[in-house]
């Protein structure tokens, strides 16, 4: 049993010392970090390029904004199921309400209220 300051300053000058800490990597916004190791190698990191993702709904809201001025029944076409189906973005609501409204339809609009 350890008695005071001095019995555990013997039992930390005993005691094997853990492994320092890796060292903190700066890495570019939206990009992972992975690690890698190599036989008896520390290890290595090696930086991946950001994923680049597609985002079909976001082409849909485009088209159905440059749509909007010239053929709103077109916009309303292309995003009355995305925000049927609850996967919607405000914006893409937003575009389908410009859309209903300039087409007089009721109907749209109500169903718009009820989100």
């Amino acid at each position: 049993m350890l008695r005071g300051a001095e019995g555990l300053l013997d039992y930390l000058e005993q005691a094997e010392a853990a492994p320092p800490p890796p060292p903190a990597i700066d890495l570019p916004a939206g990009r992972p970090l992975v690690l890698r190791t190599v036989s008896r190698m520390p290890l290595t990191p090696l930086i991946l390029p950001a994923p680049q993702y597609s985002f079909p709904e976001q082409e849909k809201v485009q088209k159905a904004r440059e749509a909007l001025l010239t053929n709103p029944a077109l916009a309303k076409q292309l995003l009355l199921p995305v925000v049927a189906s609850g996967r919607a973005s405000p914006d893409a609501v937003r575009v389908l309400r410009a859309a209903c409204d300039g087409l007089k339809d009721r109907a749209c609009m109500d169903f718009l209220r009820g989100r």
